[in-house]
């Protein structure tokens, strides 16, 4: 077995003992010791994510959807099996599609207390529409990803449409969001997957921090 296996094997079953601490280690000796690893290289900066003070949480985000793209690409160049590829891929899928609603519910709701039992909030609004842009956009990105590096895998296809539906989502949910990339380009890609898709609804009052936007 060689070292980069042995480091990847042991980040895996830390991972899956949610020991991030032990994983986040072992996926930077695995990275260190293949560079070109897309599941290191994503899965470091993934508990990367988790270190640190809260205001650097726009900054790590940032830097973790940077590397999706990298990442399932060098995935897709790998040795493994095709089935080995695509459980790589769904990880990285599984890990990355929730993190922007965490996101910006922990921020929306994270308050310190203030004078006569009150309480502020820690994160302005400014912050959580940063998190909530790149993340859409991080989203629409992993999806492009998977469908540009497997084009001829019917199974990676219907993983990209993972991260794309939830892109879509928010984005009809925050639909005041300033982003390059619209709902009505995705929908488009997702239909032409599963012909049974339907547009989100658009949603009500959008809260970012303590301003509501109707």
């Amino acid at each position: 077995m060689s070292e980069e296996n042995k480091y990847l094997k042991l980040a895996r079953a830390a991972r899956d003992e949610s020991n991030s601490e032990d994983a986040k280690k072992f996926y930077d000796m695995a990275r260190i010791e293949e560079p070109e690893n897309g599941e290191a290289k994503f899965f470091y900066q993934f508990y990367s994510l988790y270190e640190g003070k809260n205001s650097e949480i726009n900054d790590r985000f940032k830097k973790l959807s940077i590397v999706l793209k990298t990442s399932i690409q060098y995935v897709a160049q790998s040795e493994d099996s095709e089935v080995e590829k695509l459980k790589t891929v769904e990880s990285i899928i599984d890990a990355y599609t929730p993190l922007t609603w965490a996101l910006n519910q922990y921020m929306n709701t994270l308050k310190v207390p203030s004078g006569q039992g009150g309480s502020t909030r820690v994160f302005p609004p400014a912050e959580i529409r940063l998190i909530c842009i790149t993340g859409v956009h991080g989203l629409y990105d992993l999806g492009d990803a998977v469908a540009e590096s497997f084009k001829a895998s019917p199974a990676a296809m219907q993983l990209a449409l993972i991260p794309w539906k939830e892109g879509v989502r928010l984005q009809r949910k925050w639909y005041a969001l300033k982003c390059e990339k619209t709902p009505e380009e995705y929908f488009a890609k997702i239909q032409k997957i599963d012909p049974s898709y339907q547009m989100p609804k658009k949603g009500g009052c959008i809260t970012f921090g303590d301003k509501n936007v109707y």
